[in-house]
């Protein structure tokens, strides 16, 4: 037992040297596990944090692309020109062939907006040939023109009553006529006569075609076409009657 104790006195200074070199092996590797543990968490934090930036950046940006979409794409090239084509349409539904359509584009709406500009074109052709079909074709001596005087149309009829080939349209009607009786033409249209009130009048005026004098009788009637307002005027030679009508009377005062 003595030889044994000294035998393991003798061995425990190895014994000590052992397990301190293993203390000191087990230190390192914690110490080494520490720092790695510590530097995977701060890694994993700044990880963290770029993906909170990234996050909220993405987030910001699908926020503006939204709204962009929404506002630009959306709300401006989608509903407001669906909004102005209803605008159009509800234009052309209640006939104001004339007005500008506004829908433009090169998709789908504009060129809804070119076919919609298309059919009014159309429409307004097959109105004026329509009108003009009856006008031209009729014995009597018709021109049409708009509200302010402006000449329209002049059919063969009158043109041969004034013994002119043509006549200028977009001119007012009194520039045909010189003199008094122009001024006689310019005075119906005024806003105080029975013209542009009642919607008709006629005027018995003295005119001189081509160096002969005559009497021509002119009678005004409103009328709608494509809904606008227009006048269409008949004018009739009463030349002879007016001069009979002179003669007797100068005949019952003699």
């Amino acid at each position: 037992d003595v030889r044994t104790q000294q035998r393991l006195i003798a061995l425990r200074p190895l014994l000590d040297r052992s397990v301190s070199r293993y203390h000191a092996r087990v230190s390192l590797v914690v110490t080494d596990a520490n720092h790695a543990l510590r530097a995977l968490v701060q890694d994993s934090s700044r990880q963290v944090a770029t993906g909170k930036r990234v996050i909220l950046v993405v987030l910001g940006t699908s926020v503006l692309i939204s709204g962009f979409v929404l506002v630009v794409l959306i709300g401006r090239r989608l509903i407001r020109r669906l909004d102005i084509l209803s605008q159009d349409l509800a234009g052309v539904a209640a006939g104001q062939l004339e007005q500008p359509i506004k829908t433009v584009g090169r998709d789908e709406i504009g060129r809804l907006g070119e076919s919609l500009r298309s059919f009014c074109e159309q429409l307004q052709q097959m109105e004026r040939t329509n009108a003009l079909n009856l006008i031209n074709n009729t014995q009597a001596s018709l021109i049409t023109c708009y509200p302010d005087g402006t000449i329209e149309s002049v059919n063969p009829s009158a043109l041969a009553l004034f013994q002119q080939t043509a006549i200028e349209p977009e001119q007012p009607l009194w520039q045909v006529f010189p003199g008094e009786a122009g001024a006689q033409l310019a005075a119906q249209f005024q806003p105080d006569q029975p013209l542009l009130q009642t919607g008709s009048s006629e005027c018995t005026l003295s005119a001189d075609l081509a160096g002969e004098g005559r009497f021509l009788h002119f009678n005004f009637r409103r009328f709608e076409q494509a809904r606008r307002p227009k006048f269409i005027i008949t004018i009739t030679d009463v030349t002879r009657q007016e001069l009979t009508a002179r003669e007797l009377g100068r005949l019952v005062a003699e």
